[in-house]
């Protein structure tokens, strides 16, 4: 890993290598990569919000190891509750055979458009939200310190629209109906 070459990136500075980050989540490769048989870590959390999980921070660093990562992409998210669906990912667990799919609590325009955010989810503690970024960023840097470590969140504008009405409701929405959907959009600017 080299941190100069990651922020030679972010500087625009030409490096001797192609600086790169990836996103593995495939178990059986992961396995075979680095010896870690991701199934068998204990979740360290108690609800199923994969970025408070801490196993990934174990799997993480052994890949970007293994690969020479520049650049690690260091998000989180406070989910608090609400209806959602998958963002669209598929996911096929070749142990227990089964589908990740989760519908879509959509059904219509009408449900989306009467949908309001603020209401649904709240508005996170700043407190709260702020020391948990705090920790998560410095857990990370002491994880890779030899990375370009970022902090932020994932859900941003227009991730949290995919995330609550998945890209078919969130795209057949907006068309014809701008004003009101500015109304949801203005909801997940302030959770944002």
């Amino acid at each position: 890993m080299s941190y100069k070459r990651g922020m030679d990136t972010f500087n625009l500075i030409m490096t001797d290598k192609i600086p790169h980050v990836e996103f593995i989540s495939h178990d059986a490769y992961i396995l075979e990569k680095t010896g870690i048989d991701t199934k068998s870590l204990k979740k360290e959390s108690d609800n199923d919000n994969p970025f408070e999980d801490k196993r990934r921070h174990i799997i993480e660093s052994a890949l970007a190891k293994k690969f020479d990562y520049d650049f690690i992409w260091n998000i989180d998210e406070i989910y608090t509750g609400g209806r959602e669906t998958n963002m669209g990912h598929a996911e096929w667990d070749e142990i227990d055979k089964k589908d990740s799919e989760i519908g879509c609590p959509f059904k219509t325009v009408e449900d989306v458009l009467s949908f309001d955010p603020l209401t649904e989810y709240k508005l996170p503690d700043i407190d709260i939200i702020t020391t948990r970024f705090k920790n998560r960023f410095k857990e990370a840097e002491e994880l890779f310190t030899d990375a370009v470590v970022t902090g932020g969140r994932y859900n941003s504008l227009f991730s949290a629209c995919i995330r609550t009405f998945g890209w078919d409701m969130f795209l057949t929405s907006v068309p014809g109906n701008e004003e009101k959907f500015d109304r949801i959009l203005e909801g997940f600017f302030k959770i944002t």
